[in-house]
């Protein structure tokens, strides 16, 4: 009876890790497509500056890795610091662990502890995903954002700026925080 009730112990047991292991979605097996997976680009630590007509230095750009794939519009980036010193706009700093170029769109996409810096006022905007739209002048958010200047504290969840109009319109569930 002892190892009657053991071995049906074991079978039940067993059954249910098989159950378990067998339910919920199958692991993805990821592009199986080989031309798809080849990286026709890659850089590792680099820095692109960029100059005005006069020779002023205006935007600098460094990636700890750049990655572009065969057959796609897409550049996938680690570690990006940017910083526009124009003259025509104010000097910013921008910083986020991953992001995507989109080339078809000019459209950069940031992920995982997105920083901006106003490096004149002393702002700053914190999100976990930015979508930045250099031709427009656009940086779009549907998630949590934190506004950060030298008195105030607000946060919201989502967000559209317009840069050239300095413009910052927050979604939803905006509340501020004032220093006395």
């Amino acid at each position: 009876m002892k190892l009657t009730l053991s071995s049906l112990l074991f079978v039940v047991a067993a059954l249910a890790l098989w159950l378990t292991l067998g339910l919920g979605q199958p692991i993805p097996r990821g592009n199986t497509d080989p031309q798809q997976q080849l990286i026709s680009t890659y850089l590792d630590h680099a820095e692109m500056v960029r100059f005005d007509g006069t020779g002023r230095q205006q935007e600098t750009l460094t990636v700890a890795r750049a990655e572009q794939y065969a057959n796609t519009n897409v550049s996938r980036l680690q570690n990006i610091m940017a910083t526009s010193t124009s003259a025509a706009e104010h000097p910013w700093q921008l910083q986020a662990e991953r992001g995507e170029y989109h080339h078809d769109t000019a459209t950069l996409e940031l992920h995982n502890n997105v920083i901006v810096d106003d490096l004149e006022n002393g702002g700053r905007l914190v999100t976990d995903k930015l979508t930045v739209k250099p031709d427009l002048h656009l940086a779009l958010t549907e998630a949590a954002v934190t506004l950060t200047s030298s008195d105030t504290v607000t946060t919201a969840v989502g967000m559209r700026a317009n840069w050239d109009k300095q413009h910052v319109f927050l979604h939803q569930d905006v509340e501020t925080h004032y220093a006395r």
